[in-house]
């Protein structure tokens, strides 16, 4: 502000006292008129800062409250387990879900296929359909449990399935065991298991329902021992595959190209020529 007297210094000495005192107040007014205090770079920096954290702790508290709404309807939902029971609550998937279990089932246990052979025993009677229903259920959920990561649930399902059908020996069905063994070992397989507990799988299904039983055409037991046969193959045994590979064709005839494979073929020449040189 330039005060007064050096305003009236500064102009002209025939400038009436008037003129003078009127710029005087005019600088007066412009200096009242600008603010004292500016906010500083600082002070915008830590407002901008302070809505910041603010809208950091709602977006907090919001995700806070959708995390515990996922953990609450979590906690409520009830996980299937291994038993026909537990399935889901609603009626249409329900039935949606016995359909598929049913129609996985018939699949690999070539339903159709025994029907036509007369290897179905009592197949009309209500028992027979509840236990095959029931195990229908079980081998469709082990089915979901693999496809959804999770092997090892799938492996304890079969293996509880393969326990309950030794112990039923009023109802003993070899095609029902052969199929669960079938699905067990190529699950290990597929699980890259040690070949030791693989092959107790296998050799545990050839003395229960092979050696122990008598022999009769069973397209699921033969079927399971041809895949005893290539795994043995893949492993070395050749000798030992093709003796169990032509068990699986006195089975079941229609398995008889798999002995005109290539390696089956040399292994059977070989072992030729071995009972050649013994004898």
């Amino acid at each position: 502000m330039v005060p007064i007297a050096v305003a009236a210094r500064r102009s002209s000495s025939s400038a009436p006292l008037f003129f003078v005192c009127l710029l005087a107040w005019c600088h007066c007014l412009a200096f009242a008129l600008v603010p004292t205090s500016m906010p500083s770079q600082l002070d915008r920096l830590r407002l901008f800062s302070s809505q910041m954290h603010a809208q950091t702790r709602q977006a907090r508290n919001h995700g806070s409250q959708i995390l515990r709404a996922l953990a609450l309807q979590a906690s409520n939902r009830r996980e299937f387990d291994d038993q026909p029971s537990h399935l889901p609550s609603s009626q249409s998937i329900k039935q949606e879900w016995i359909d598929r279990s049913l129609d996985y089932y018939r699949k690999v246990m070539r339903e159709e296929r025994r029907l036509k052979g007369g290897q179905v025993k009592d197949y009309d009677t209500k028992e027979y359909q509840d236990g095959f229903t029931q195990l229908a259920n079980k081998h469709y959920f082990a089915l979901r449990k693999i496809k959804d990561g999770k092997p090892r649930h799938a492996e304890r399902i079969y293996r509880r399935i393969i326990d309950e059908l030794l112990t039923d020996d009023d109802n003993c069905d070899h095609a029902k065991l052969a199929v669960t063994t079938l699905l067990l070992a190529l699950l290990l397989q597929r699980m890259h298991a040690p070949a030791k507990e693989t092959r107790a799988v296998f050799l545990h299904f050839f003395r229960v329902a092979i050696l122990e039983s008598p022999e009769g055409e069973c397209a699921c037991s033969a079927k399971v021992l041809g895949a005893y046969a290539l795994f043995e193959m893949r492993h070395g045994n050749a000798l030992k595959s093709v003796e169990i590979a032509a068990r699986a064709v006195k089975l079941d005839p229609t398995l008889a190209p798999m002995l005109q494979w290539k390696q089956f073929r040399d292994a059977a020449q070989r072992r030729v020529k071995a009972a050649a040189t013994f004898n």
